[in-house]
């Protein structure tokens, strides 16, 4: 037997040691009564011997919370009943089961008895399984029935019991640890909450497959959750049955085993295990982006979307194979953990289209972003040719429908500017274009067709533009914004709202994303906007007011008729776009733009402004109209002053002389209210002409007007 019992001198006792008290001669003094017994075993000046079958931790210290038992070298079990020898005698012969007879018993001082199991050898104690273990040897034993009124202490491992003197040796062997194996096994097995104590789940048959390759021929036979089979990580030559197969590691029910429950980092490495979590949890971990409130996925089309958490659930459990169900001890399933680690591993601050970047997640003022943008250009062939060589019809198309066709460069090169940026990830700003034209000659083609295929799409901003619509998602999704020709022209109030966006889309390159059911966000936006309008000088009127503020951010294209879609189907127009856009992609990518056509760093290449549709569209604005009135104010004062090559003054000095002319007095009110809105005219006219200076003098603004 390899086996013993572990004392303590009296119940206020700290230390502990082994002790076979069978071999001991206990005498103890005269009792008045129970009490007087009882406050001589919690007397600290007490050494006597109170028995435990288990040991702790430290096993020089008695079994409590701090010092938890890791051992179980027997059973001792306590009954309340009044009996005398005869009775304990013939209790012990008649009850006890063969193979599982108590080795020793003796009446406690209150002529209960108190019987003692032996094991053979010492079993691991197991945090979870203890009292499933217990319950089914106490059934094995028939402990409950050999007395009436067994006490439930039996289940505590903290609890130490007196030894008393008349001790009876009854059986010569203790419990056999074949016996104690299986009914440790069957309590695993029973216990519901007890899945082993390692952290980590491994599918058992990549353990199989690491178990033959570093301890190769020591397990035999199926290695599933409950199956037993030898210790087969101790080197010790000993060859039986002593452990069993759980999802985090194995039970050892000999104490040959360093601990009673080996994890799999214990058998195998934490670094092989922390190696496994990775590739376990990698395929989640790789997939998902979390934002604070959605969790983020590539679609089959490699396009991310957006879905609550129990549909991610759902996706990692039938994706990646993870467990749904927590665990038995209750910690989070496999699913749930994945998502744990997602949230604070793949946390970014917003969800948002950065167009043509190839990065996943952008940092942007100290913040990770999430690039969901779906947005593709379209790549080029991998050589060029020269201008139409490869692409016949579509060089045609541009030579014949651009008027002049001296401004076919400075299209090319905006177009030049916003598809090779686009290209190479990092979109650069341009002007916005208008293209005026007659009906039916490619204006919207252009647009639509050409460049949208060429940026990967475009979208109708006429709504946001025009009406300033508040959900604007699409938007911000493609780089390409086309505009109906008549929409931005149908009232003054319209046109003026149209014109401040165009400056704001062409200027600013921070806007507000914001998609119906999530909170608005800023998304930087370099794109381009294309507005197509018929030549005639009612729609002319759509272009924005070309005052100099606005003429650096917009170029004014005009095309003209040809014959070229009478010749040509839908069809082979399809086929024809298919074929030759790659091989106009790469002449724009390798053409080198002539230095004349260059412009400024802020947009790249020169803004083109058609002479027919500024005088057109600088007719119809309301600068026009002042400039016409102040015209008539300035032939009358040059009759007035001959000799004045000038007139000079502040706004509030020539609105005051506007109000003094007799034959414009009435009239003044019409083009202008005060002198800060006559300010504003002066200015526009002095940016888009010569004939109006602006100068500061001792903080006033003095307006030279030449006659």
């Amino acid at each position: 037997m390899n086996t013993t019992l572990f004392k303590i001198p009296n119940l206020r006792a700290r230390t502990a040691a082994p002790v076979k008290p069978w071999e001991l001669k206990i005498e103890l003094p005269n009792f008045a009564d129970k009490e007087a017994f009882r406050g001589w075993a919690s007397d600290d000046t007490t050494d006597g011997v109170f028995i435990s079958a288990f040991e702790g931790v430290n096993p020089h210290t008695r079994v409590n919370k701090n010092n938890e038992p890791c051992k179980m070298h027997g059973l001792v079990a306590d009954y309340d009943t009044p009996l005398n020898d005869d009775i304990l005698l013939d209790g012990l012969s008649r009850g006890s089961k063969p193979g599982y007879k108590p080795m020793f018993a003796h009446k406690t001082y209150s002529n209960g008895a108190r019987v003692i199991w032996m094991f053979e050898d010492p079993i691991h104690v197991l945090p979870g399984v203890l009292k499933e273990f217990i319950g089914l040897l106490v059934k094995e034993t028939k402990a409950k029935n050999l007395f009436p009124r067994m006490d439930e202490a039996i289940f505590k491992p903290d609890q130490y019991y007196a030894w008393m003197p008349g001790v009876i040796k009854f059986a010569d062997q203790p419990i056999r640890s074949e016996a104690l194996h299986s009914i440790l096994a069957e309590a695993v097995e029973k216990s519901k909450r007890y899945r082993g104590e390692g952290d980590v789940v491994i599918p058992l048959d990549k353990i199989y497959q690491k178990v033959q390759e570093v301890y190769p021929g020591r397990w035999t036979g199926p290695f599933e959750e409950g199956m037993r089979g030898p210790l087969f990580w101790m080197e010790d030559g000993v060859d039986r049955v002593g452990a069993q197969v759980t999802r985090t590691g194995m039970v050892s029910y000999s104490t040959r085993s360093p601990k009673g429950f080996m994890t799999w980092a214990d058998l195998f490495g934490a670094g092989w295990v922390r190696e496994f979590q990775e590739d376990r949890f990698g395929g989640p971990m790789q997939s998902y982006w979390f934002d604070g409130k959605y969790y983020w996925k590539r679609d089959l089309e490699r396009f991310w979307q957006s879905q609550e958490s129990g549909n991610t659930r759902h996706d990692i459990v039938g994706t990646f194979g993870l467990s749904a169900s927590p665990d038995e001890r209750g910690a989070l399933s496999e699913a749930d953990e994945a998502m744990r680690r997602i949230r604070e591993g793949r946390r970014v601050h917003g969800a948002i289209p950065c167009l043509y970047d190839p990065r996943e997640a952008i940092m942007r003022n100290g913040k990770r972003i999430l690039n969901i943008s779906k947005t593709r250009v379209m790549q080029p062939e991998e050589k060029s040719g020269a201008w139409g060589e490869n692409f016949p019809w579509l060089a045609q198309f541009l030579d014949q429908a651009i008027d002049p066709i001296e401004s076919l460069p400075y299209l090319m090169a905006w177009l030049k500017r916003f598809y090779t940026s686009a290209l190479e990830g990092k979109l650069l700003p341009g002007q916005a274009v208008f293209i005026a034209g007659p009906v039916g000659q490619g204006k919207t083609f252009f647009g639509t067709e050409i460049v949208a295929r060429l940026m990967g799409g475009g979208c109708d901003a006429s709504d946001y533009l025009v009406q300033g619509s508040s959900f604007n998602a699409e938007l911000f999704e493609v780089a390409l914004w086309n505009v109906d020709d008549s929409s931005s022209a149908d009232s003054a109030e319209a046109h003026k709202r149209f014109s401040r966006m165009i400056k704001r889309g062409v200027a600013n390159t921070k806007h507000t994303y914001h998609r119906k059911f999530h909170d608005a966000e800023t998304v930087n936006w370099n794109g381009r906007i294309i507005d197509t309008l018929n030549d005639d000088p009612e729609s002319i009127q759509a272009v924005p007011h070309t005052d100099g503020s606005i003429l650096d951010k917009i170029s004014l294209f005009k095309f003209q008729g040809h014959k070229l879609f009478e010749n040509i189907g839908y069809l082979e127009l399809e086929a024809t776009l298919e074929n030759e856009l790659p091989h106009f992609a790469a002449w724009l990518r390798d053409w080198e733009v002539p230095e004349e056509f260059l412009g400024s760093k802020r947009y790249g290449v020169k803004s083109y402004h058609h002479p027919m549709l500024l005088a057109e569209s600088r007719a119809s604005s309301s600068v026009n109209g002042f400039s016409e009135f102040l015209e008539l104010f300035l032939r009358n004062y040059r009759s007035d002053n001959p000799t004045y090559a000038e007139w000079k003054g502040t706004s509030t000095d020539l609105l005051l002389a506007l109000q003094n002319d007799a034959s414009l007095q009435s009239s003044v009110k019409m083009f202008v209210s005060n002198s800060r809105s006559l300010g504003r005219m002066l200015a526009s006219l002095a940016a888009t002409g010569d004939k109006v200076e602006r100068r500061t003098h001792d903080g006033l603004t003095i307006w030279k007007i030449k006659l």
